[in-house]
């Protein structure tokens, strides 16, 4: 649409959009407001446009960096229509949730779902047979979808971008057609 809206205002169309994407894929939005993309469509018109793709949470806020985050153990994220309910019946502790507590009532109940427990394994297993890096892996995962697409990773900070750095060594690590689909579950 913005493309659209500045040709027909005769002003230079956007350069880049910036999208939530990664291997691992949100039951609901993380963040109010954010969308994530998953619509080959959507990519198709960025694509067509010569849009850059700048893609963050590639690391899935954790999830694909640290093979031990969270457990396949844990509660799932409630169901897109129990959200909203949720939240009401949370209103008062809702509105009290702050810092940490606020950030993990929002990443756990998007990212934490059999379905990207069942993507990180199968990305544990490609690391392992190539001898890399679970984060090096996904974050190849999203740069290996065509050549205008780039990846931000974003940890929380130095001292976790230190500690990530080395694990994702240079990139992009060469992914076939095959290891990208064997890791996807659609």
């Amino acid at each position: 649409a913005a493309v659209e809206a500045a040709a027909a205002a005769g002003l230079p169309g956007p350069a880049a959009v910036g999208p939530q994407f990664s291997l691992a894929r949100p039951a609901r939005p993380v963040w109010p407001g954010t969308t994530f993309l998953t619509d080959a469509e959507e990519v198709h018109q960025y694509q067509r446009h010569g849009l850059a793709i700048l893609c963050w949470e590639v690391l899935g806020k954790g999830l694909l960096a640290n093979p031990s985050q969270w457990s396949d153990e844990e509660e799932t994220a409630p169901r897109e229509e129990s959200v909203e309910r949720e939240e009401e019946a949370r209103r008062g502790d809702w509105e009290n949730l702050t810092g940490d507590a606020f950030r993990d009532f929002r990443v756990k109940g998007a990212y934490v779902t059999q379905e990207n427990f069942q993507r990180r394994q199968k990305a544990i297993r490609l690391a392992s047979q190539k001898g890399e890096s679970l984060a090096r892996v996904a974050v190849s995962y999203v740069l290996s979808q065509g050549p205008n697409f780039f990846a931000i990773v974003g940890p929380r900070s130095v001292a976790h971008f230190l500690e990530i750095l080395p694990k994702l060594g240079a990139l992009p690590l060469p992914l076939t057609r095959e290891e990208l689909q064997s890791m996807n579950l659609d």
